[in-house]
């Protein structure tokens, strides 16, 4: 959901109509709720690892910076459009290096 919605997004800013596009609504709807039950998920399956919450784990700690970096990208398509190229890259580079983290847990 987040990815999608982020690259949506970045179509979006590319034609210029980000701010009054007809699907504005829905797809920050869509970007938060992804943001949100990744979030859930993660402290779940934190929580099923029996990982404590005082001392998180590196790669937990870069997942965490990662999520975030997901909601901030949509506030620089909004300020910054001609920015859509770079988030667009960040947002796959991104994206593969948390799938390589969760799989190897560094």
């Amino acid at each position: 959901m987040i990815v999608t919605s982020l690259s949506a997004m970045c179509v979006q800013a590319a034609s210029g109509e980000i701010k009054q596009h007809p699907w504005r609504k829905l797809l920050f709807t869509f970007h938060g709720l992804g943001m949100f039950l990744s979030l859930l998920g993660g402290f779940g399956l934190m929580a099923r690892l029996g990982l404590a919450h005082s001392s998180f784990p590196l790669w937990i700690k870069l997942k965490l910076v990662i999520w975030a970096s997901f909601g901030f990208f949509v506030y620089i398509l909004i300020k910054r459009k001609n920015l859509n190229k770079t988030i667009w890259l960040l947002n796959l580079i991104f994206v593969m290096l948390a799938a390589f983290l969760a799989v190897n847990k560094i």
